[in-house]
């Protein structure tokens, strides 16, 4: 018995220490990143339900998005005086759920008792160590608490095959449910469940009859999530959620038309350039060689569920974002810590050497990515996608923090009206979520969309009676030729892209 608790305590430590390495890697320099437009947007919707909930608890559902990410965030705001942190804040706790039931999924993949532990704890630091989790861990999106409960339905869904209780099945709704209301997409993760209850190889046997009923507790649990989720009908803004899935997917029909074959295959290109980009190579080899034979078909079970979610977004997207791929980041880093379990425990030492080099190109990969990360964030090995949004395009955020700080210090000299590019995004809600509940009195900042040709006469008219008036705008969207004496400041984004500009115009404005 005493033997039993010590092994016990010692594991529990083991896990505790795995998490404090998590929060100290996730939580460094966390804000380094200026903030990224859909953060923006999202910090912002929040800020607006703290403000008025009633107008605008269910407001996010108007461009498309469910809320759920925004009302956690809530509590957060209250705690921390950068909006920007509370928002990340939220992501690194969410990220710490995930490591934890990562390792919960690979602990009940592994057949061996002994291993059981060792998959466990490999499984947690892949996540916490993989470029691709980490950063997601770090900002303020839905992609991290959408990974988290499909991993959720995932996991209750396996504790169901292998136990056949009400409880897991009912908590299998229950998760899939809130992915539903983390992000729609959630909707694409189905393949990949169906594909767990069909593949189950656990039974020594394969009976029809259990398949059958498999699928059809399946059917009845994503149901019963999907009957929640419409329970929100009675909603005046409940059909917007579905209004913006023809800009990112193309419909079903699309898939009966010859011009499939080349949407897959550039779709697919892409994603290889993803996962080559942001999983170090002794990952993938580990996810997708078979070394130990005895786990054959759980390790095929993982693969086909990774590629039952792949496939099709592949086949159908239109628009797709590195961080759509994030859900099926789960069966490559189960499948690698099987791996690796194997290779570690093996007696031959060839076998230990080739574990131990899998694994130190792994973690050479990961802190590539996660050191530039804390100090040169210009220099993080992005892929080209991720590397235009999050730093070189409109969406990236360098100077909104700093001209925040700069609008609040000068209106407390003189009276200050700020015009920004855009109506929604990067600008003018970076700005905005920087300013909210501050001192407002001679300031106020208003969106005039893009490009910018001319000052609206609506703002000039309302600047009169400002002492000073700024631009603020991308400088690939100015179109007006503006004296370089009245650039005040200029925050460039790295490869010679547009830079952020801050103009006065006072000179345009004519008093009253």
């Amino acid at each position: 018995m005493l033997k039993t608790l010590s092994a016990k305590k010692k594991h529990y430590l083991i896990l505790l220490a795995i998490l404090i390495v998590y929060f100290l890697l996730t939580l460094f320099r966390l804000i380094k990143l200026p903030v990224f437009a859909d953060e923006a947007i999202y910090i912002r919707w929040t800020q607006l339900i703290i403000d008025d909930w009633r107008r605008y608890l269910f407001f996010p559902m108007n461009d498309g998005k469910t809320p759920l990410q925004m009302w956690l965030m809530i509590p957060f705001q209250f705690m921390f005086t950068n909006p920007l942190f509370a928002g990340r804040f939220l992501s690194v706790l969410i990220g710490a759920g995930n490591v934890l039931i990562i390792g919960l999924i690979g602990k009940e993949f592994s057949k061996d008792t002994k291993q059981q532990q060792l998959v466990q704890y490999l499984a947690m630091l892949m996540t916490i160590l993989s470029p691709f989790t980490f950063f997601h861990h770090r900002m303020a999106l839905t992609d991290a608490l959408l990974f988290f409960n499909l991993n959720l339905s995932f996991y209750f869904g396996l504790k169901f095959l292998k136990n056949i209780k009400l409880k897991y099945l009912l908590l299998l709704s229950l998760s899939f449910f809130l992915a539903l209301f983390s992000k729609l997409s959630a909707l694409l993760f189905i393949p990949s469940l169906l594909v767990l209850f069909v593949l189950f190889f656990y039974s020594k046997k394969f009976d029809v009859k259990s398949l059958g009923k498999n699928i059809l507790a399946l059917a009845l649990a994503l149901g019963l999530g999907l009957l929640l989720f419409y329970s929100f009908k009675r909603l005046a803004v409940f059909p917007q959620i579905f209004s913006r899935g023809g800009d990112f997917l193309h419909p079903l029909s699309s898939l009966f038309k010859i011009e499939v074959i080349n949407t897959t295959f550039n779709n697919l290109k892409f994603f290889i350039e993803q996962y080559l980009q942001y999983f170090a190579l002794g990952l993938l080899l580990l996810a997708f060689v078979f070394f130990n034979k005895e786990q054959r078909k759980e390790q095929l079970l993982l693969l086909t569920s990774f590629l039952a979610f792949i496939l099709p977004l592949a086949c159908m997207g239109k628009i797709i974002y590195p961080r759509y791929l994030l859900p099926a980041s789960l069966f490559l880093i189960i499948s690698a810590a099987l791996n690796l379990t194997y290779l570690f425990t093996q007696k031959k030492l060839i076998y230990r050497i080739i574990g131990g080099l899998l694994a130190i190109s792994i973690l050479i990969q990961s802190f590539g990515f996660i050191i530039p990360s804390y100090f040169s964030i210009d220099d993080i090995p992005f892929s080209r996608a991720d590397r235009a949004q999050y730093l070189e395009e409109w969406s990236s955020g360098q100077g909104i923090y700093e001209v925040s700080q700069l609008m609040l210090e000068s209106k407390e000299k003189q009276s200050l009206a700020v015009a920004t590019e855009g109506y929604f995004g990067t600008l003018p809600d970076g700005i905005l979520m920087y300013l909210h509940q501050k001192n407002l009195t001679n300031l106020v900042v208003e969106g005039i969309g893009q490009p910018i040709s001319a000052i609206p006469e609506n703002f000039i008219e309302k600047s009169r009676n400002y002492k000073n008036v700024w631009l603020l705008v991308n400088s690939h969207r100015l179109r007006i030729d503006l004296d370089k004496r009245y650039l005040l400041h200029e925050y460039c984004r790295p490869n010679e892209a547009p830079c952020l500009q801050l103009w006065d115009i006072s000179f345009l404005i004519p008093k009253k």
